[in-house]
């Protein structure tokens, strides 16, 4: 096998990190206590809050037009984790958020993975793929606007979006921006600014290439923004609404361990007191799994002890919360050890036992296993020097593919590594085998564009 090209390649280290984001965002499932969309009832919801339209996509549309409205749609997914769970909880139930959105729009909401109800199609049609996406169209479905917020808003920030998107009101970022510049950083003044900064970073349209690496960057200025803005202050001076929201803002994804992390864990129940259990509950897990992972991938066998004190007073709140809201979820603590243990193995390079745990998966059908999972074991097995654990890689890599057999990040990967294994003939008879399975659809002729711009380079090579 050619090591250098698993260790040079940095495309193919580009596409592996997007199959990572696709598992992990597509182990929780859509729970019989869930609210659905009924595709057969035309009627609206009623409820204080936001009312969803019950019916089809076209349906209303056409409903819009019949009242002279636009359309609010509400692009989700059920990962359990995530601002679809605050807005769902904390933002779209409220008397004012329905009155505002009741006004202007008829709203519908889509599950990025619910076939049933074009959701993809959907997501195709309007180039986006981050969830929670909060679309704007007219009766004729023409994009007035968007906003994407990935951590979840608090209910005035939800409304200066849209009226944002709606041109009801003007962004003040670049006059406070200069102010900061300038030298002011009274606490009053920088809380302001980083409460306003996540409203412009929720207009900035992330799916649109050119503005990912904005996106970034803003990331990493606001965040030291704020990171000086917490330094400023006792912890426990951030124990306030206003606070705790740019803590689960600024500071998600930050593992176990980080000061104020733990601070948070140390203060469950005040910061509990001052912020949703939606939010917090995300913080939480999200907090854990970063810390577990990080374990796991080092080799370190003490991953699991992270997960371990989830299952303790109090923040065992968080995860009888998401096991009852979403009893699949992957950030339940069973699943975070289940899907960490194949990292762990990986990262003390523990090819047998790697081997061992596969193919135990495949011997009882691995019905329960994402295909995105069995390519990600794959790329992990073709690191080993070890023929028979090639031979079982590439196995995984077939069922992989044949799971999710229109996914062109999955088809490219398997490919890839075909490669790699020193098995271009067989490639290059999936590739075209791939390109047969897709149709004259809008949503096929995006994958046969994506498969194809990723596996050009591979393909080329074995030649």
């Amino acid at each position: 096998m050619n090591s250098s090209k698993v260790q040079t390649n940095s495309f193919l280290i580009a596409i592996s990190s997007l199959i990572l984001i696709a598992c992990s965002n597509l182990h929780g499932q859509q729970e019989e206590n869930e609210p659905e969309n009924t595709p057969t009832d035309t009627t609206k919801t009623s409820s204080e809050g936001v009312e969803f339209f019950h019916g089809t996509f076209e349906d209303a549309l056409a409903y819009a037009a019949q009242t002279e409205k636009l359309v609010f749609v509400y692009a989700y997914d059920y990962s359990g984790r995530g601002a679809n769970i605050v807005m769902e909880d904390a933002v779209f139930p409220l008397p004012n958020i329905g009155k505002y959105i009741n006004e202007r729009f008829v709203s519908v909401k889509f599950d990025l993975n619910d076939e049933e109800l074009n959701g993809s199609a959907i997501a195709t049609r309007y180039k986006f793929s981050i969830p929670p996406t909060f679309l704007i169209l007219d009766s004729e479905g023409r994009e007035v606007g968007r906003a994407q917020d990935r951590y979840g808003a608090l209910p005035n920030q939800f409304l200066s979006m849209i009226s944002r998107v709606l041109g009801e009101s003007s962004s003040t970022i670049d006059e406070m921006q200069a102010k900061y510049d300038s030298g002011e950083r009274s606490s009053e003044f920088v809380q302001e600014f980083l409460m306003q900064a996540i409203v412009e970073r929720a207009l900035l349209n992330i799916d649109s290439e050119e503005n990912t690496q904005v996106w970034f960057e803003e990331s990493a200025k606001y965040r030291n923004i704020a990171r000086g803005y917490f330094a400023s202050k006792s912890h426990s001076e951030l124990i306030n609404e206003i606070d705790a929201h740019l803590v689960m803002y600024y500071w998600d994804g930050m593992p176990r361990g980080d000061a104020l992390v733990e601070f948070v864990m140390d203060h469950f129940e005040e910061f509990l007191a001052v912020s949703s259990v939606s939010s917090l509950t995300q913080f939480t897990l999200f907090a854990t799994w970063s810390a577990a992972g990080a374990a796991a991938q080092a080799g370190d066998e003490n991953y699991s002890e992270y997960i371990d004190a989830l299952e303790d007073y109090p923040l065992n709140k968080a995860v009888e919360y998401v096991r009852h809201r979403f009893p699949s979820s992957n950030f339940l603590p069973d699943r975070m050890k289940a899907d960490f243990k194949p990292i762990f193995l990986a990262g003390k390079q523990d090819w047998d036992g790697y081997y061992d745990l596969y193919k135990k998966k495949l011997e009882e059908g691995a019905d329960d296993t994402l295909g995105t999972e069995l390519i990600w074991a794959m790329i992990q097995l073709s690191s080993s020097d070890n023929v028979k654990h090639h031979d079982l890689a590439i196995e995984l890599g077939q069922r992989g593919f044949e799971k999710d057999k229109n996914d062109p990040y999955t088809a490219a990967t398997y490919i890839q590594y075909l490669v790699i294994l020193e098995k271009p003939d067989e490639a290059k008879r999936v590739a075209e085998e791939y390109r047969l399975r897709l149709s004259e659809s809008e949503a096929d002729e995006a994958n046969l564009t994506i498969f194809n711009e990723s596996t050009e380079m591979f393909l080329n090579e074995s030649n």
